[in-house]
């Protein structure tokens, strides 16, 4: 039984509330797991359904389905990369060049876009985004490697 089908049978109603966001903002969650956040695609998809199944339960106190599935995608994230041994300060961050993980940092953390990065950094917004890009990409195969 998937946790879709097991808030539907708790909660007959809360299946098409959970097809409307996740329909809508779904692939949203599940993008900022993967890019913000290094969780791997298939983690990605679990995470984002136990999310949008959270979700229902917060959702007649939600003013903005957005940016509280947002939230709960970062809570959801930050957790998963602790498991994960993905934390600043962590040997796989260590294993970056200084400049490279301080971009990761302002990215996840601070939640800066590209440009304010650059800017911060003395770098070009995409110089900024390539180097974040590929660190999140190492980031993701190592934790994939621990996980074996």
């Amino acid at each position: 039984m998937t946790d879709h089908d097991d808030v539907r049978r708790r909660h007959p109603s809360a299946g098409e509330e959970i097809e409307r966001p996740y329909e809508s903002l779904g692939v949203l969650v599940q993008r900022t797991l993967t890019k913000r956040f290094a969780v791997p695609p298939r983690d990605a998809e679990k995470l984002a359904r136990e999310i949008l199944c959270e979700y229902v339960t917060r959702s007649t106190m939600v003013d903005d389905p957005k940016e509280c599935l947002m939230a709960m995608a970062g809570e959801s994230g930050r957790t998963w990369q602790r498991r994960n041994g993905i934390t600043p300060g962590s040997e796989a961050l260590a294993g970056l060049p200084e400049t490279v993980r301080e971009m990761v940092r302002l990215r996840v953390e601070e939640r800066r876009t590209y440009q304010e990065i650059a800017a911060e950094m003395g770098v070009t917004a995409y110089y900024a985004e390539a180097a974040v890009k590929k660190a999140m990409a190492t980031l993701r195969r190592i934790a994939r490697s621990r996980r074996k």
